[in-house]
């Protein structure tokens, strides 16, 4: 649930941060001595991007992948794949 709320909030974060840089620039064009405006456009651009990118994936992460569930039977899989790639696999010699 935690990691629900972290990416919901990332995201729109992300999106707010994205839709506010035109008003902090043209209060950035009054101060403008140390950089560039196309410097801190682009780094705010990047970090707003990163936002949005990070909270999409972490809620790509929870919602969007189907769950597989656990069992203990989980290394005997293993070694039946191990098993089947030796028998289609010429190279691979036999256990």
């Amino acid at each position: 649930m935690f990691q629900l709320l972290w990416g919901c909030a990332l995201l729109l974060m992300g999106l707010a941060f994205f839709f506010r840089i035109p008003e902090v620039m043209q209060q950035f064009a009054e101060h403008e001595h140390f950089f560039g405006s196309w410097y801190v456009r682009l780094s705010m651009y990047l970090a707003s991007i990163m936002l949005i990118g990070g909270g999409g994936k972490k809620l790509y992460n929870v919602l969007g992948r189907p769950s597989v569930p656990e069992t203990a039977d989980a290394p005997e899989s293993n070694r039946s794949a191990e098993a089947d790639a030796s028998k289609t696999n010429p190279d691979h010699p036999p256990d």
